[in-house]
């Protein structure tokens, strides 16, 4: 059995919130990469994640919601996926307690399918 199991035997685990938002409160300009922060202000993004461990939060999930090439093209970022996807890892699992947890977080491209988008 894992550790994480392990934990989900004894209490739920409490995840952290609103990144995004979190970041957006920190200086994230609208339609800026929130992913760049993780190369840019790593620092930034770390802090948010201790603040989620401090306030009681199991588990911390990477600032890599949109760490995705077409999401990354649109936003005209101009790092690599590989590039901002470890620096999120990065900057959360440095700040992760003992018992803690680091989740990575991957959301939708953003593309459509026919009809509303291209095949």
């Amino acid at each position: 059995m894992t550790v994480f199991q392990e934990l989900l035997k004894k209490k739920p685990a409490l995840w952290d919130g609103g990144l995004g938002s979190m970041l957006l409160s920190a200086g994230l300009r609208p339609g800026e990469a929130p992913e760049s922060w993780n190369l840019e202000k790593p620092e930034e993004v770390s802090r948010i994640h201790r603040q989620y461990f401090e306030a009681g939060s199991d588990v911390v999930q990477t600032n890599t919601f949109g760490g995705n090439a077409i999401r990354l093209l649109e936003a005209k970022c101009g790092y690599t996926v590989e590039e901002v996807n470890a620096a999120g890892a990065r900057a959360a699992l440095s700040v992760r307690p003992e018992g803690k947890f680091v989740a990575g977080s991957l959301g939708p491209s953003g593309l459509s399918f026919p009809p509303l988008g291209k095949a």
